[in-house]
């Protein structure tokens, strides 16, 4: 422990002792303070230094951490009795510089991918979540679009066809019905699972068929939707 400042006491061995602010009498090695000349220092205390603060420090004696020279010197001594502050020192010297610090965009650009389903096909850009409720799935190519696009696509007034494909859109659920199964005769994944939705719910002026629904996503499931597959997990864990 290093106590700064001046001892009243001091004995030829280098004990010192000195009354805290409470009226506590305690003592401590003097030997291990850096050498002041208190009078020189209290001399030139008064005076205005000028200049650069550290080359005034450097002059002039502190009556607290003392000059350059000596503040090295204390710095020394403690390498010399704790090695591994020492070694410390000496391994962040050999690291060199810190790496420059990571931008917000390539933070942002990191870490998972997002699934195709939510990236616009059109823009390519990240859709906000939930999904559903800032884009449209296209029943006659079964491509997830922005609203976005479709904002685009109506300012040139090209709302009644697909954004992606160009298809007129179907305005009937019996249109939307039949361009869906079209897709899962083509084995889409997406309309597949889209068809066993419509099925468990009774959509697209169908009836509900349940067992139809279970077939249809495990058809999908096992053309990797991975929304087919939460939807037969989930159901079988709570015996539905």
């Amino acid at each position: 422990m290093f106590v700064f400042g001046y001892a009243a006491n001091v004995s030829d061995s280098g004990a010192a002792a000195s009354i805290s602010a409470d009226g506590i009498p305690f003592a401590f090695n003097a030997s291990l303070l850096p050498a002041v000349d208190g009078g020189d220092a209290a001399a030139s205390g008064g005076a205005q230094a000028t200049g650069d603060g550290e080359e005034a420090g450097d002059k002039i004696g502190s009556p607290l951490f003392g000059s350059r020279g000596e503040r090295e010197g204390a710095i020394r001594l403690g390498q010399q009795h704790c090695p591994a502050a020492a070694m410390h020192c000496s391994a962040v010297h050999a690291a060199g510089p810190l790496s420059d610090a990571v931008t917000e965009e390539k933070l942002m650009d990191s870490g998972h991918e997002l699934h195709e389903s939510h990236i616009c096909t059109l823009c390519y850009l990240p859709i906000e979540l939930p999904a559903a409720q800032h884009s449209m799935l296209m029943h006659c190519c079964m491509k997830r679009v922005c609203y976005g696009c479709f904002l685009a696509l109506h300012r040139r007034e090209m709302e009644k066809t697909c954004a992606f494909c160009r298809t007129p859109t179907p305005d009937s659920d019996a249109a939307k019905l039949s361009l869906v199964q079209k897709r899962v005769d083509a084995k889409d994944p997406v309309a597949t699972a889209l068809l066993a939705d419509a099925y468990y719910n009774g959509d697209y002026v169908l009836q509900q068929d349940i067992s139809r629904a279970i077939e249809l996503w495990t058809e999908a499931a096992n053309l990797g939707n991975l929304n087919a597959r939460f939807r037969l997990g989930y159901r079988y864990c709570k015996g539905k």
